[in-house]
Parts: structure tokens; sequence; C-alpha cells
């Protein structure tokens, strides 16, 4: 790390905010600061802000400076939705993958969605059986868990049970890409 680069936490009504100091710039923990307004799920305060008007047209005149791959407009459409009802931006992305565990000299499949935005587990299932059943049994399990799920980002290594007709049906149903 830098020298000059500072690592601090600041104490605002007993909620810690961290706070990194690089050279003479001060950068504050937008994650820390939607914990305070929604301890349980930060995700929201952070889709509210996400929704504003004035705070799409200032990401669009940031990346139009430092993107050179920036497409102005396709984002003109994006920032005129912007502020309306119908408008709605998440941080979701979700990945999912199966891993096979020894347990009692059997083998066990584990599935598992994991939300990148916090690293938290949403769902797991654990099968005799590595198959389509085993993810859409995790798939539907997160959305029960998650409900709102439109418009979020699923990653996966694209293998068998991903790419089955029920799979991307459960996922095309309930807008997830």
């Amino acid at each position: 790390m830098n020298k000059n680069n500072i690592n601090a936490q600041i104490v605002v009504k007993s909620q810690i905010i961290n706070v990194i100091r690089i050279d003479d710039k001060e950068f504050i923990s937008l994650t820390d600061l939607a914990r305070y307004a929604d301890e349980e799920d930060p995700r929201y305060p952070i889709q509210n802000w996400m929704r504003n008007k004035d705070v799409i047209s200032y990401l669009g005149l940031w990346e139009s400076i430092h993107n050179e791959n920036f497409k102005g407009v396709e984002f003109d459409t994006f920032r005129n939705e912007a502020g309306s009802n119908k408008f709605k931006i998440s941080p979701q992305k979700w990945t999912t993958d199966i891993t096979y565990l020894i347990f009692q000299n059997k083998r066990l499949y584990l599935s598992t969605i994991l939300d990148l935005y916090d690293r938290k587990v949403v769902s797991y299932k654990i099968s005799k059986f590595n198959n389509n059943q085993l993810v859409i049994d995790t798939l539907n399990e997160a959305i029960a868990k998650r409900k709102d799920v439109h418009g979020l980002i699923l990653h996966s290594d694209q293998g068998f049970q991903y790419t089955s007709f029920e799979y991307k049906s459960i996922c095309k149903s309930n807008g997830i890409t």
C-alpha cells in the first residue's frame, strides 16, 4: 500500500463508516452509508439512489469523458427513463455453480447461488444427483426468498443444467438474464 493511502473508520450515530484516502482524495463507503438506512438489505437504498435522474446524468457524463466505448445514443434512452416510476436499476448480480462433496464415502452435489453484491449465499441445495432438478430447486428457492428478481443478472458456467429448457424458462419468466 502506498504510504499516502490511509484506511480509516468514522462512527456516525453508532454506525461504522469506512473511509479511504488515496493521495489527496477521500472515498467513503456507500455500502456502509446504505446499511444505516437499511441494515438488513443495503441494496435498496442504493437502488433508490441509482433511480435518481441527476445521479444517472452524472454517471453518463463521467462515462462519456472517461470511457472511449461509451454508447451515448443508448444511454440517452436510459437517462430519459430515469426518475420515472417504471425505471429501475439494480446492483443485483448472482453467480451459481455446482461442486461435489465427499461425505461418509459418498459423493453429494452442492448447488449454490451467491449474491455478488454482499457475497452472501442466497440459496443452496444438496443432492445425490448432479442433474437439472438440483439447479432448478436452488433457483426456485432463491426466487422465493428474494421475490423481486426482475432485471437480475445470473452468471453460470453454462453447463448442461444451466442451459436446459426448463431452467432457462424459469429465468426468462422471472426477468433474470
